[in-house]
């Protein structure tokens, strides 16, 4: 399935945000915990989709330099939306245009 990917370990110096990319992953637990680096923790988007993230993120790598904001929320580390249809995760409604748009740096 595809998947939209916030990376926020690949930072640039000048960049507003981390990179956003589309990338096609199994629709199952194992690659997805491994795109976030770790057990998932879920956050509804406003238009239901998922905001997948490493559940451990702030209590183990407190990385400052990783966090970054979107939806109204502060997070850190990789982050991954997809899309839910029942129990099933699906392909995002969310496009990477607007992710692009709405993500930046957490200062």
């Amino acid at each position: 399935m595809k998947v939209i990917l916030i990376d926020a370990e690949d930072r640039e110096f000048g960049t507003t945000g981390p990179k956003v990319r589309e990338v096609e992953v199994a629709n199952e637990l194992e690659p997805i915990q491994k795109l976030v680096g770790g057990y998932i923790e879920a956050h509804r988007l406003t238009n239901g989709d998922l905001l997948l993230l490493n559940e451990d993120f702030f209590t183990i790598t407190r990385k400052v330099s990783l966090l970054w904001a979107f939806n109204y929320g502060r997070w850190g580390g990789q982050g991954v939306i997809v899309g839910v249809r029942g129990s099933e995760w699906t392909s995002p409604k969310t496009s990477v245009k607007a992710v692009e748009k709405g993500v930046q740096w957490a200062s």
